[in-house]
């Protein structure tokens, strides 16, 4: 199975093909020239019949910059980098590459599923202590915020028919098609 390690998280996936589109060649030296500062997914893999991309965000250590970006740049960025991705895979299907030529040979095929998904690590929450009431109100609060950013995705995305999938290591689905270890 392929692995990929993106900050202190590495990623098992039972694919026979994954990508790092940001670090090949081509995103940089060829995508880099026409959208400078715009970036694509961590990762994106094949799933059977469905193109996967996975966004990868570790706030586990910034309670005050995740508060903060899911207020209104998690949701524009996250978009925009499907965006982005989506486009280096078209382009990069006009001139076989051979870092992502197996997601380029499969873009184009009109019935292709896609899939979003969007790792997500929140602070640790700790219980005790005199601040317990704050601390809850805190998490609640991100909490929510996370659930409003799920469903922003989900408006962005469902117009495209591309499924999102928000978690993090406390909340993984138990239908994950890959693993998340540290």
């Amino acid at each position: 199975m392929p692995k990929e390690t993106e900050g202190n998280f590495t990623f098992d996936f039972p694919s026979d093909w994954v990508c790092k589109l940001d670090g090949t060649d081509f995103y940089r030296k060829k995508m880099g020239k026409i959208s400078a500062g715009k970036r694509a997914v961590d990762i994106v893999f094949n799933l059977g019949n469905e193109l996967c991309f996975l966004e990868i965000k570790d706030y586990s250590l910034d309670l005050a910059g995740l508060k903060e970006d899911l207020k209104e740049r998690l949701p524009t960025e996250v978009s925009q980098k499907w965006q982005n991705s989506i486009s280096a895979l078209v382009l990069a299907g006009r001139n076989p590459i051979p870092d992502i030529a197996y997601s380029t040979s499969g873009i184009l095929i009109p019935n292709i599923k896609m899939r979003y998904f969007l790792f997500l690590e929140t602070p640790p929450t700790t219980p005790g202590g005199t601040a317990t009431a704050v601390k809850l109100k805190t998490h609640n609060d991100v909490v929510q915020k996370v659930q409003n950013l799920n469903v922003k995705l989900h408006s962005n995305l469902k117009p495209f028919g591309c499924p999102v999938t928000v978690f993090s290591r406390k909340s993984i689905p138990p239908t994950l098609p890959f693993t998340v270890t540290t």
